[in-house]
């Protein structure tokens, strides 16, 4: 794979740089959803892994090092300069001055290493850097969920409007991030309830099996088997009773998780339609901002009912 001159270097060449975020008027590389930066992690690690990678990972990645490069390679470079220049030129000016070997030497080691420890902090102060333009090359190759997609192309779209004021655009973001942790969480409890449900068996095995029940119990002659098929369609009646206490509370996690997906994906639609109207257009924060609020009130709401039916059931 074709890599930048820097790609040798641990971590350099991926979302690390300081600078200007491609003339946007917008930083949101510090903002984005922790699920975002999960999947530039993926992405990092495949990267450096070996083995073959598809065509489409390799222009991306060839994409990458020139967009790190334009953003970040100056500044890296520059630092790095500055750091060599300290490291080598320093022994060089104290030797021409004639200060004894040791002293040179103590101040190159000294030099290299504040060299080392730059570089060092340039990384871990950089570590969670995305830049719109990078995010928009590396989208189609992250390992993402479909809404998850959504909410980068919604963080894009927003980004290159350039009439929405900074701190408009941070508050944007800020909601796409509570729409998409409230789906999160709405998925988390949605598997839990899965995973309650998978004990269970199928409503129409449990209706015939009661059936059958009710069936022998009519037959019945004897009065201590009549007891035992009492004691048993109790227990099979209480089961199918379980069941139906379940069921509503996916059908409520689905659907205010579908009402989620909705909202993010108009979110999406309007971003991109007024990034494409020209000067002027600017979506209304607050607007967005009470709608968000109306639905993350919801969902805890909806998260607190099931919660109450599964705690229901385990006791």
């Amino acid at each position: 794979m074709k890599a930048s001159p820097f790609s040798c270097l641990p971590r350099a060449c991926f979302l690390f740089g300081r600078g200007p975020v491609y003339n946007t008027g917008m930083d949101v590389s510090k903002s984005l959803h922790p699920r975002i930066y999960e999947a530039t992690d993926d992405w990092e690690a495949r990267f450096y892994q070996f083995g073959q990678k598809s065509e489409e990972f390799n222009r991306t990645a060839a994409r990458h090092h020139t967009i790190w490069l334009k953003t970040y390679g100056g500044t890296f470079l520059l630092r790095l300069g500055v750091d060599l220049g300290i490291a080598i030129g320093g022994p060089l000016a104290l030797d021409a001055l004639g200060a004894p070997d040791p002293i040179a030497r103590v101040f190159a080691i000294a030099g290299l290493t504040g060299m080392v420890a730059d570089m060092l902090l340039f990384v871990r102060r950089n570590r969670r850097t995305v830049s719109p333009e990078e995010l928009k090359n590396l989208l189609p190759t992250l390992e993402l969920s479909p809404l998850e997609r959504v909410y980068c192309e919604a963080v894009i779209a927003l980004a290159e409007n350039r009439e929405v004021p900074e701190t408009g655009k941070q508050e944007i973001v800020a909601q796409l991030n509570r729409l998409l942790s409230a789906h999160v969480r709405l998925e988390e409890q949605r598997a839990g309830l899965l995973g309650a449900m998978g004990d269970l068996q199928a409503r129409a095995d449990l209706e015939a099996e009661r059936d059958a029940l009710r069936a022998k119990r009519q037959a019945a002659t004897d009065a201590v088997a009549l007891g035992a098929l009492e004691k048993s369609l109790e227990l099979c009646e209480r089961r199918l009773e379980n069941r139906t206490a379940v069921e509503p509370g996916l059908e409520r996690l689905d659907a205010q998780a579908e009402m989620i997906r909705q909202t993010l994906l108009s979110l999406r639609e309007s971003l991109a339609r007024l990034r494409a109207a020209g000067p002027l257009a600017s979506p209304d924060v607050e607007d967005i901002k009470r709608s968000v609020e109306g639905i993350t009130a919801q969902t805890r709401s909806v998260e607190q009912a099931v919660e109450e039916v599964l705690q229901l059931r385990g006791s």
